[in-house]
């Protein structure tokens, strides 16, 4: 990517009515701009899990926690995810078939995904 500021650039136009009516200026501004949140990069898989489940999300996102809860609203497990985690595999060998949730909690959001075991 060249830094456009630090070149000079020639614009030409073939219109010959109006010559040297052109100005382009090069701003320091940020029209837009896309928030990324765990919600978009979260990722359960294998679901439905038999043996394990991975959950996966982008390094750059805070996520504090992740819990395991059954429909009754108990928690079944619960981790602490370190700031170098981007990943949590979970041991779904002895647990009972059904439906589950995944709630991952973030500094600012709680993003929950549904996780079917067989």
């Amino acid at each position: 990517i060249t830094n456009l500021k630090n070149n000079d650039y020639t614009f030409t136009t073939s219109n010959t009515v109006q010559p040297n009516r052109f100005t382009i200026a090069f701003e320091d501004e940020v029209l837009s701009t896309e928030n990324i949140t765990i919600d978009d990069t979260l990722r359960v898989f294998p679901n439905p899990a038999q043996d394990q489940v991975n959950i996966t999300f982008d390094s750059n996102q805070q996520v504090n926690n992740i819990s395991l809860i059954n429909l009754n609203g108990s928690i079944i497990r619960s981790f602490d995810v370190t700031s170098s985690q981007n990943a949590q595999t979970l041991d779904t060998r002895n647990m009972a078939p059904g439906i589950y949730l995944i709630r991952v909690e973030g500094t600012n959001t709680v993003v929950t995904r549904k996780l079917v075991i067989r």
